[in-house]
């Protein structure tokens, strides 16, 4: 689910076979848009709102006018499930991927297929364009990543090497190299020009989770499902530091701000801080009681953020390792957990059907969102944070707002008076009565 550029409309994609539109403001259905012969994978909008793209296992993608819900182009030509759809920055081309094998651009307008990009021997999982959309790159369920010419379709470099599928695929920042993580335990550096092998980081005896940078691109950070996470020399390929310490999956590791500290979060319980030079481990966050889902820094580094299947999130010093907030409330695990911008407020999704507002200072619950049926699968804010989107198993995407101001402004917008004493009374209780809306009439 996913606000429109201005946060009055938003789209959904369903397991039915239809996007559909909303009203934000009303939540009232302004368009179906059917046509897919099965469930809706992806749909996104355009970058100016206009159109609306969507892709299915039915094996095609399609583009809409979400205004009336005309469908516009379908682009035929995948002979199994899409996957994936993206668009050209100037929005006149379509990048697709599927399980075909195949990766494909299509002219945006016309439909018409402009090139088909074939030599994967399995599924394709992800495709891209570089920052100029010059080149597109690809990779499989088999471990190849391939770089290709985006104006004729040649292939340019075949990433080969890794033996089990590739994670994820990254250029640098000035797109000279590729760095792969894969299942096979190792993390590789390639020249992007001609695909060959410059760095293998091998030391991992277990599936490469995540593989970053760090910002001079000096660095590579890698976490494992072998319960480590290493630092390596990015030029030579050197294993610089072992983080040793958990006893578990390391499922993500991450730089704070001036990358002299490493978070590591855990399967075994556990969240991590070590020195990024030395290796040696800072401190032990110790409190949950099932594995960690997830770990993040705040902007500062001062604080961190956890989350788990204890169904707890908690907020950490981190200078010290104190245990400084503790969110209890989820009935399941916490999937995600996110700071607001200001980082005033938590939001955590649970497999318990609910979402979760937080003061972050005090831990205090500030809202219950309830209504899914189903596991929430996804929490965001909208641009001001007044409201919250969720989606949820259940086949709905709901939006709330965020906080009881925000509630009231809207419902000054639409009702035509205050409330009465006693309709006050009834919807919010024995807290004495006031206007609510300096707008409006108070009744007779």
């Amino acid at each position: 689910a996913s606000w429109s550029g201005d946060d009055s409309l938003i789209l959904t994609s369903s397991a039915d076979g239809t996007a559909r539109v909303w009203d934000a403001e009303t939540g009232r259905e302004l368009v179906t848009l059917a046509g897919h012969a099965g469930p809706v994978r992806q749909a996104v909008w355009s970058d100016d709102g206009s159109r609306i793209l969507t892709v299915s296992d039915d094996g095609t993608a399609r583009v809409w006018d979400p205004a009336i819900g005309a469908e516009l182009p379908t682009l035929t030509g995948h002979s199994s499930p899409v996957s994936q759809i993206s668009q050209s920055a100037d929005e006149s081309t379509i990048l697709t991927s599927g399980s075909d094998g195949t990766a494909r651009v299509w002219e945006a307008e016309s439909g018409d297929e402009l090139m088909a990009l074939s030599g994967h021997t399995g599924r394709v999982l992800q495709a891209g364009w570089n920052a100029d959309e010059s080149r597109i790159l690809t990779i499989d369920d088999g471990g190849t990543t391939r770089v290709w010419d985006a104006a004729s379709g040649a292939e340019l470099a075949t990433l080969s090497g890794h033996t089990d599928f590739v994670r994820q695929a990254v250029w640098n920042a000035n797109e000279t190299r590729i760095l792969t993580a894969s299942a096979d335990g190792t993390a590789r550096v390639w020249d992007a020009e001609d695909g060959e092998a410059l760095l293998i980081l091998s030391g991992h005896t277990d599936f490469v989770w995540s593989a970053v940078w760090n910002a001079d691109e000096s660095r590579i950070l890698t976490a494992s499902g072998d319960g480590s996470a290493r630092v390596w020399d990015a030029q030579t390929g050197a294993e610089l530091t072992v983080l040793i310490g958990h006893t578990d999956r390391v499922l993500q590791a991450a730089w704070n701000a001036d990358e002299s500290r490493i978070l590591t979060s855990s399967t075994d319980r556990t969240a991590k801080i070590w020195d990024a030079e030395s290796g040696a481990e800072i401190l032990s966050l110790l409190g949950h009681t099932e594995a960690l889902l997830s770990g993040v820094w705040n902007r500062d580094g001062t604080r961190i953020l956890t989350a788990g299947d204890d169904r707890t999130a908690r907020v950490w010093d981190a200078e010290n390792g104190e245990e400084l907030v503790t969110l209890i409330g989820h009935d399941q695990a916490i999937v995600q957990a996110v700071w607001n911008a200001e980082e005033s407020l938590i939001l955590t999704v649970g497999g318990d059907d609910t979402t979760r507002v937080w003061d972050a200072e005090t831990g205090v619950v500030v809202a219950i969102l309830a209504g899914h049926s189903e596991a929430v699968l996804q929490g965001i804010w909208n641009a001001d944070e007044s409201r919250i989107l969720t989606a949820s198993g259940d086949g709905t995407a709901r939006q709330w707002y965020a906080g009881m101001e925000d509630l009231l402004n809207a419902a000054c917008q639409q009702a035509p008076r205050n409330m009465t004493v006693e309709e006050w009374q009834h919807f919010i209780g024995d807290e004495p009565y006031r206007p609510t809306c300096p707008n409006l009439p108070n009744p007779g």
